[in-house]
């Protein structure tokens, strides 16, 4: 699942009329049933459509030398663990 529905609690937005609304993503039905990880690209492209640059410099001074990390998301309401890759390239 897209880090979207992966979330674990529920969540509201503004609907384009002005409007807002709640979102129950998949990750809130399963809430005790599976564990909810957001990925987390330091740098590379993607391809959702088109051809999209990363850059998370964050992300990338909590990685260091590694390909790939799990953290802990303790200050993420809405996952539990964070998982980094350094780099990625799309296929």
């Amino acid at each position: 699942m897209g880090n979207l529905h992966a979330r674990n609690k529920k969540f509201k937005f503004k609907e384009s009329g002005g409007g807002v609304a709640y979102y129950n993503p998949v990750g809130a039905r399963l809430n005790g049933k599976a564990i909810s990880v957001c990925v987390k690209y330091g740098k590379g492209n993607i391809k959702n459509f088109k051809i999209i640059k990363l850059k998370d410099s964050i992300s990338l001074k909590r990685i260091g030398k590694r390909k790939e990390m799990l953290l802990p998301a303790k200050r993420d309401r809405y996952f539990d663990f964070h998982f980094i890759i350094k780099e990625t390239k799309p296929l």
